[in-house]
């Protein structure tokens, strides 16, 4: 019964750091894609059906920042993931460039009932690297495992800065041996 108290605790202080992030977010030190640090990030890929993405990213110190994810799809007989965690950055010398580290909790749910059918956690890293003023490159690979089933997410991508707040984001996300391109928007809260 003691580690369902502490994974809720976690659960529960990531939640409330969630709520406190997209009302009180600071100024960040650098931009991240995806999702940017201090923004929130939209994004759709096929895979036969449509998969949607909503995600945030706070930065909640120079080098930590807070992040959760929610995927969802209108195709009833899939689960949706959630997840929430912590993405550090190593301080590097190199300017245009931001490499990380992260791990959180997630949890897969049936659409429409809402009930959690495995939890697990999340862990891995990426890079960023600016490309051009108005375009940065990213690639990340994450190990999710939930309910003793163990898969990889590759993404890599590029973030074209449209606007001061707004960037638009193209990529390729492989989950599982699956892989699809899509788009997504990036609204920073800065």
């Amino acid at each position: 019964m003691k580690p369902i108290a502490q994974i809720t605790r976690v659960v529960a202080v990531l939640l409330v750091s969630s709520v406190l992030a997209l009302t009180l977010w600071a100024p960040a030190s650098a931009q991240l894609a995806p999702p940017d640090r201090n923004a929130v990030m939209f994004r759709v890929a096929t895979f036969g059906n449509p998969v949607y993405t909503a995600g945030f990213s706070w930065a909640f110190s120079r080098q930590l920042d807070i992040v959760g994810s929610y995927n969802f799809t209108s195709n009833a007989p899939t689960g949706n993931l959630w997840d929430a965690g912590v993405r550090y950055h190593f301080p590097l010398q190199t300017p245009g460039v931001d490499a990380f580290l992260g791990a959180g909790v997630a949890n897969v749910t049936v659409p429409f009932f809402g009930f959690p059918t495995g939890s697990g956690f999340t862990a891995g890293g990426g890079a960023t690297f600016q490309l051009s003023s108005q375009l940065t490159g990213y690639g990340s690979v994450n190990i999710v495992s939930i309910g003793g089933t163990t898969n990889s997410v590759l993404d890599v991508g590029a973030e074209l800065q449209l606007s001061p707040r707004i960037s638009g984001q193209l990529g390729y996300i492989n989950f599982a041996g699956v892989g699809e391109p899509y788009l997504g928007v990036s609204i920073a809260l800065k």
